[in-house]
């Protein structure tokens, strides 16, 4: 959907002159029954959504409240009225009403060939159209959209609706898929799923779910990273494997995003449903590799609790859970976790009974010293 820059109008006019972008004005009331049709249409469509994101600054000025001074710079006298203007305030374009989603189409398209990079785009458009079944006119669109942070998909979507299967096949159509496919909910991740008996399709599959999750942390987006998860199910392709999985994921999405609450969840979900019962079985059949994996693995949840989570209802209950896989099994990676969730909870001396046994365990390793040193001195 259309995003809407949260400042006012003279700091979209700087913003604008900086990215060298116009500024969408949309100027509505209330009570304006086409405002509330034209939000949930048009700003809602997906093109007219990603044209305005990728060439427009957007604002939207109630005009019978803070937005009161622009709708009198511009004698708005009635509603919604939208106007594209330049990073002075220069009047491009100025549309009274709403008439539906492909005249607010041709509206935005005519506003953003005012700026090079806007009429560029829609003249490789055009151009694309009218050749949308050779191979050059395909990459060159594709590269270009890419280079303007467009969806790809707009066109390796359309190559699988518009191509037959022989063709899609074809050494340079696989490749043109490997390089330009990222959207997980798309025509295009289907395709590559359908035929992921291909290797580098598997592989791409992966990617696709590694990338996407990376950018639903990096926007903190709860949204992606649930279709980040729904596509790993599909991945992994096996529910005893992705369950898990998913899990982690969502441990680390939480962990990468600082959701504490979050995160508690995650970790308690993690250690009670799947790495207790899997350390156990790595403990009864003396699977030493995946017994170090989990060891390392709780540790760090244990450590990471230590060092940001401050509520004592989820530090007591971590402890709890990790006292429960020492039980039978102590170790240096348990031992430390445990002690310093033991001190986070003010029973100071335990904590350095069981650092200190840590110590001895790993033969005196230095980042054990120095927590059990730190302890001592009351600086922990």
């Amino acid at each position: 959907n259309v995003k809407f820059f949260k400042g006012n109008f003279a700091k979209a006019k700087q913003l604008a002159a900086a990215q060298k972008k116009l500024v969408f004005i949309d100027v509505f009331t209330t009570w304006c029954k086409p405002c509330k049709i034209m939000a949930a249409e048009a700003f809602n469509d997906e093109e007219i959504a990603e044209l305005m994101n990728t060439f427009l600054i957007n604002i939207q000025v109630d005009a019978e409240s803070v937005g009161r001074s622009v709708a009198s710079q511009y004698n708005v006298q009635a509603y919604p009225t939208t106007l594209i203007v330049d990073s002075m305030g220069t009047v491009i374009q100025n549309n009274r009403g709403y008439a539906g989603v492909n005249h607010f189409l041709n509206q935005i398209e005519n506003g953003i060939s005012w700026i090079p990079d806007g009429n560029v785009y829609l003249l490789a458009k055009q151009a694309y159209w009218k050749n949308k079944k050779d191979f050059n006119h395909q990459l060159m669109f594709v590269r270009l959209r890419k280079s303007l942070g467009m969806s790809t998909e707009y066109v390796t979507d359309a190559l699988i609706k518009d191509l037959p299967l022989d063709t899609l096949m074809q050494p340079h159509y696989r490749q043109f898929f490997i390089s330009y496919a990222f959207q997980l909910d798309s025509k295009t991740f289907n395709f590559l799923f359908k035929h992921r008996e291909l290797p580098m399709f598997e592989s791409k599959l992966k990617q696709m779910v590694a990338l996407n999750f990376n950018m639903a942390i990096n926007e903190k987006n709860k949204s992606l990273l649930q279709r980040v998860l729904k596509a790993n199910t599909f991945v992994t392709n096996d529910p005893s494997v992705s369950d898990e999985k998913n899990e982690q994921l969502t441990l680390e999405f939480h962990e990468k995003t600082s959701n504490l609450k979050g995160y508690h969840e995650s970790a308690t979900d993690l250690l009670s449903k799947y790495y207790l019962p899997q350390l156990n079985n790595a403990k009864s059949q003396n699977n030493d590799v995946v017994l170090k994996d989990y060891l390392n693995k709780i540790q760090h949840i244990g450590l990471y609790y230590s060092e940001h989570i401050k509520e004592k209802k989820y530090l007591k209950n971590m402890a709890e859970l990790i006292n429960k896989a020492c039980d039978g099994h102590e170790c240096v990676e348990l031992l430390n976790a445990y002690s310093q969730l033991l001190y986070r909870l003010d029973d100071k001396e335990k904590a350095k009974t069981l650092i200190s046994k840590a110590a001895t365990m790993s033969g005196n390793a230095k980042e054990i010293v120095d927590v059990l040193e730190r302890m001592n001195k009351g600086i922990f």
